[in-house]
């Protein structure tokens, strides 16, 4: 995206944010400056910067009690006195001295934010401020992800308690819906800060157990851990050959990168052995400049229950993750370990995925044949299918585009073309050059990404080219497409469940979550329901159910949908259209347009059964469902309860990325209905908050669901019994 139409679409797309054009909502922007310098007389006009106000630190972060110094001065130098002050405060705010010293209040119950503004004394109109947060108690228990444990089996935690101004540590508890006493599990060696869980002799049902961590300061801060009963958990070591993709955020700037940051990616080949030992290659895209192959070594731990910790050390430093593994070892989820210390402070990974790779694919063989690729960057989307021939030669190729702006939004189609390299045959990796005509800025574009073999049905990618604001990291999947060049609109003939994220696909402004059942009719026309799910900035999470549309869709012979659901206009007063590529007959990926971001997800065949009633009572296990986002399969999070009575438990631990976690200890009840769809109205346990769970059934055992989460995207989670 190097060409000078997309810096066109880019600055309209900020202007009209900046200006509320197309239905988004105007931001106010108000500054402050001095009056500006008369032209002298007789002489000519000169362009005079006006004078602002610097405060450092700009904007802190504080707990009861504590205290910080601001300093403020003329940003073009000249001396000044100023007045402090408080601004936008509507509670108990502090204080803040004659000279810039603030005082946080003796106890903070909630998270208040507010302004701290320097007035020039001399001149009124000259002002700066910066943010304050005061904080409350906040309580971490560590391990936060779910714990598994055998029975009797013990583990150890640690509370971590953060603006405590007495700091007087926590109080420990357990309990559970299936348990309540010792038939939860004892608590042993309780400190302050720590404490041993001994898991029961007998798992409760639901084998969910909730450790709380409540504060002594005050009581109505807390922190809880996910814990679930179950049997010997050692199936969940790694061991052999993994393929793995790793997605990031840039923070701020980098020496030689631009302003603001951006994504990086991470993908590369690794082989660990009985003893945890780990060697391999990556290629990684974390600056500017591009991605670089490096060799990694390193070593993989990991407890019974199958979380532990992956260190991955290459020329550029040391990188230290999280891992949970999934049953059998066959793939992972990782995320970024809190006491990971970057080899660049400004890089803050976030989480990816390992696939078990089958080494006896590492050929040419493997890579030749029908592919469709699913790749995203932010806000960008790239959806497309090729043909790679016995000389890595790429043929039949087409990509789909779709760039998520402010206001502007379009998609490009264009012709394919490229080369595949052998892939090595010990680590699976491999390149390929990808030529887009036209590409998103309308002149042709090459892509150039590193592969990885995962089997003949599926590599990875990530791309390797020098990037800025305006060019990708793309980074995803290639999947085997199946009956490529036989396709009509009858290869999309029954309901299919779809799910669609805007997440790491892309929102600037507007994150959201889309699941609902397509009804294609075999001829050309389509109905759908879904239920969305979105974060809207200003505004909060607001929720969309049941909403029904109805359409038209195009299937060509290699496998690409045209979709076309005229209902209400997203924005430019354009329908609400979309791209398609079948991976096989009813199955494949989708991206739609969207005033904000990019859609981007996958859908399946639903399978005819009894969903009404309590056709689909059961105990599910939780995993955050992929793609898109980061595309973590099977990351396993907690356990659902449906039961034959209505009634209804979530017990979730959900990743908010960074390593930061979000349980959710829900209760109530559900309804289903005949078409897969269902309910579940439940209430916190925590805080007694009432919660909605929508839900649709893919089969009998598998559920696709939407959560909410506050102060955090939504998420699209897979329920399987």
């Amino acid at each position: 995206m190097r060409g000078t139409s997309v810096l066109l679409v880019f600055a309209l797309s900020l202007a009209a944010v900046l200006t509320g054009c197309g239905g988004t909502q105007s931001r106010t922007v108000t500054s402050f400056t001095s009056t500006p310098v008369p032209t002298p007389a007789g002489g000519t006009s000169a362009s005079v910067q006006p004078a602002s106000v610097k405060i450092i630190p700009d904007g802190a972060n504080l707990g009861a009690g504590e205290t910080q110094r601001f300093t403020a001065a003329m940003s073009d130098g000249t001396a000044a006195t100023f007045s402090w002050s408080l601004i936008n405060c509507v509670d108990n705010c502090g204080t803040i001295t004659a000279d810039g010293l603030y005082t946080a209040p003796s106890f903070v119950s909630k998270n208040i934010n507010f302004r701290i503004a320097a007035t020039s004394q001399s001149n009124s109109s000259i002002m700066g401020t910066t943010y304050l947060n005061l904080m409350p108690v906040s309580v971490t228990i560590w391990p936060a992800a779910v714990v598994r444990l055998a029975a009797n089996q013990g583990r150890p935690f640690t509370a971590v308690v953060s603006y405590d101004p007495v700091n007087q540590g926590v109080t420990w508890s357990v309990s559970g819906a299936g348990c309540s006493g010792s038939t939860c599990g004892t608590l042993t060696n309780a400190t302050a800060t720590s404490v041993t869980y001994e898991a029961p002799s007998n798992a409760p049902a639901p084998a969910t157990v909730t450790l709380k961590a409540t504060s002594v300061t005050d009581p109505n801060q807390s922190g809880t851990a996910a814990l679930v009963v179950m049997g010997s958990a050692s199936q969940y070591r790694l061991q052999g050959a993994y393929a793995f993709l790793i997605q990031g955020w840039r923070a701020s700037e980098i020496a030689g990168d631009y302003e603001g940051g951006g994504e990086m990616a991470i993908a590369g080949h690794i082989d660990i052995d009985a003893n945890g030992n780990v060697s391999g290659i990556w290629d990684a895209t974390v600056k500017a400049s591009g991605g670089a192959m490096e060799p990694i070594a390193g070593n993989y731990t990991a407890e019974s229950d199958g979380i532990g910790t992956i260190t991955l050390r290459a020329s550029s430093g040391t990188w230290t993750f999280m891992v949970a593994g999934t049953s059998g070892g066959d793939s992972a989820a990782l995320w970024q370990s809190p006491s990971n210390h970057p080899p660049l402070s400004t890089i803050a990974i976030q989480s990816g995925y390992m696939l078990r790779q089958n080494t006896n694919a590492f050929s040419m063989a493997s890579v030749q044949g029908d592919r469709v690729l699913a790749l995203t960057f932010m806000n960008i989307a790239a959806l497309g299918r090729l043909t790679c021939g016995t000389e890595g030669n790429v043929g039949n190729g087409q990509m789909d585009f779709t760039w998520g702006g402010s206001v502007m939004r379009f998609f490009t189609t264009g012709t394919m073309t490229g080369m595949f390299t052998l892939p090595d045959p010990l680590t699976g990796r491999g390149t390929v050059a990808l030529t887009v005509t036209p590409g998103p800025d309308s002149s042709p574009e090459t892509f150039h990404f590193a592969y990885y073999i995962v089997s003949n049905a599926k590599m990875l990618l990530v791309q390797s080219d020098a990037n800025t604001w305006l060019i990708p990291v793309l980074r995803g999947e290639a999947r085997r497409q199946n009956d490529a060049g036989t396709f009509t609109n009858a290869s999309w003939n029954i309901p299919v469940i779809y799910n669609l994220n805007s997440d790491d696909a892309g929102s600037w402004w507007s994150p959201f979550a889309t699941i609902g059942v397509i009804r294609p009719d075999g001829t050309g026309s389509l109905a759908e329901v879904s239920d969305n799910t979105e974060v809207v900035e200003d505004v909060g999470i607001v929720v969309t159910m049941r909403s029904t549309d109805s359409g038209t869709y195009s299937v060509s012979p290699n496998g690409r949908v045209a979709l076309s659901l005229p209902g209400i206009p997203l924005n430019l007063y354009r329908p609400h259209v979309g791209v398609a590529y079948l991976t096989g007959v009813n199955e494949g990926y989708l991206i739609r347009e969207q005033i904000f971001g990019t859609p981007f997800g996958y859908f399946e065949p639903q399978t005819v059964a009894p969903f009404g009633g309590y056709g689909l009572a059961g105990t599910y296990t939780a995993s955050v469902a992929g793609p898109p986002r980061t595309f973590k399969p099977e990351q396993e999070i907690g356990l659902v309860n449906l039961a034959t009575d209505g009634s209804a438990t979530i017990f979730l631990s959900v990743d908010r990325g960074g390593g930061l976690f979000q349980l959710m200890d829900w209760a109530g009840t559900y309804t289903t209905s005949d078409d897969g769809r269902g309910v579940m109205n439940l209430t916190d346990r925590a805080d007694g908050e009432q919660k909605t769970v929508v839900f649709w059934a893919v089969s009998a055992n598998r559920l696709l669901a939407l959560v909410s989460m506050e102060d955090a995207d939504p998420r699209l989670v897979e329920l399987v019994r």
